[in-house]
């Protein structure tokens, strides 16, 4: 036989019972506060946050859902090395980053700065190149409009003024392209760069032409950050 205190409403309600554990051995306590009246918490009630306070247990949120993430990954690039070129085609940077999608519904956004030094009478040129598991493309999102026989890129710097110190100038060229997702495979998405006009001249990435060991030529870093975004 179970025993149970039962307790009655006055009159028309139901009834509440209070039974003992089955073992002997497991006796509990049921302490009530004294220091105002106060409602039961079942797994059927709502609680109001404003009711919570003291030492809160951390909360994980791996299992967490209707959360909106719009940032889905992050990934980072700090660039030092020191490049030349004087091709007028496009040719690959050492510049790459790579990320592997979690929906194609989503976007990769690089964005950046690059730090480069050009001659008098030249220009430079940054073209973004993705490689989505079939090989280097170009889009057309990550570059120019299509005017006739001007090179088309994502970012880069005209002619430099005419000016006794230009070889000493460098130069912080902003980066910032959308790029669309075409499967989950990963992504490696890598700058390439030019030097278009005919003159030969040389473009260099983090240091100027004329690079002498002097406290008045700076010596700064390109960096790049590829993020995963959900569009909405």
């Amino acid at each position: 036989m179970t025993a149970k205190i039962k307790l009655n409403a006055a009159s028309g309600g139901g009834s509440i019972s209070i039974q003992a554990p089955s073992s002997s051995s497991n006796n509990r306590v049921i302490s009530l506060p004294d220091i105002a009246d106060g409602t039961l918490v079942t797994s059927q009630s709502t609680l109001d946050a404003t009711k919570l306070s003291g030492n809160l247990p951390a909360i994980s949120g791996a299992n967490l859902t209707g959360i909106p993430q719009k940032i889905k990954q992050i990934k980072y690039l700090v660039y030092n090395t020191l490049e030349t070129t004087t091709s007028s085609s496009y040719i690959a940077t050492g510049i790459s980053l790579s990320m592997t999608p979690t929906s194609t519904s989503n976007k990769l956004i690089l964005s950046g700065q690059i730090i480069v030094g050009i001659e008098k009478d030249c220009t430079c040129a940054f073209q973004t190149y993705v490689d989505n598991g079939n090989g280097f493309i170009v889009t057309e999102e990550a570059r120019g409009p299509d005017r006739n026989n001007r090179t088309r890129g994502t970012t880069g710097q005209g002619y430099f003024l005419t000016l006794d110190d230009e070889e000493y100038q460098e130069k912080a060229i902003p980066l910032h392209v959308v790029l669309d997702i075409d499967n989950t495979n990963t992504h490696t998405v890598k700058l390439y760069w030019c030097q278009p006009d005919t003159s030969g001249r040389t473009v260099r990435i983090n240091y100027s032409v004329s690079d002498n060991n002097e406290a008045y030529i700076p010596s700064f870093t390109s960096h790049f950050t590829l993020m995963e975004v959900e569009m909405s």
